[in-house]
């Protein structure tokens, strides 16, 4: 018994007396870098229409709407049957200022999104943009065809209107925007007590 506790105690003052091995930690994380690891894979794999999107998304938030149409084209010609990233194509287009291009990306994106009531109104705003007043209320009236409650494109239609010092309908967009969005009927009210003014 005294050979057993005699090596016990030996165990634990060698364990005690150990030089205490450095904690190990892990490698630090790099940081992600979305963009950089889209373009990377769209170097890798030119094919891939999901990189292509992801980094166009990227792009948008960035502001570089540039480079956005470019990855929206690169993927549009991988895809040409999906409207999505037409719809989006057409949006920067508006952004631009480049409402010819804007209105051939929606009218392609139709092909594929047309119940969409957003892509309609955004359509209406490229036309509007172009001068070609007559198209966006037809685009306008189908946005509100496919959702009737659609704040933005009542809104955007008694604008339309207007234009074509039309009063009494945007009065009746008013009306109906009454029963929707108080705040967005007041400010087409505003509008439309401004034209009586001119």
């Amino acid at each position: 018994m005294a050979r057993v506790l005699a090596l016990l105690i030996t165990l634990v003052f060698a364990v005690a007396c150990s030089e205490e091995s450095p904690r190990r930690t892990a490698p630090p994380v790099p940081q992600s870098n979305p963009m950089a690891d889209f373009q990377a894979e769209v170097a890798k794999d030119p094919k891939n229409a999901d990189a292509w999107f992801h980094l166009a998304d990227i792009y948008e938030r960035n502001g570089m709407y540039r480079e956005e149409i470019d990855a929206l084209l690169k993927m549009t010609a991988l895809t040409p049957e999906q409207g999505y990233p037409y719809f989006k194509l057409g949006t920067t287009y508006n952004r631009l200022g480049q409402f010819d291009d804007a209105i051939k990306s929606f009218q392609k994106a139709k092909r594929t999104l047309s119940k969409n009531p957003m892509l309609h109104n955004n359509l209406a705003y490229a036309y509007g943009k172009a001068g070609r007043i007559n198209d966006e209320i037809a685009s306008l009236s189908e946005a509100i065809k496919l959702r009737p409650s659609y704040a933005t494109a009542r809104f955007n239609l008694g604008m339309a209107y207007l234009k074509q010092g039309r009063k009494e309908d945007a009065r009746r967009e008013y009306r109906a925007l009454l029963k929707i969005d108080e705040g967005v009927a007041q400010s087409l009210s505003k509008e439309i007590e401004k034209g009586k003014r001119t």
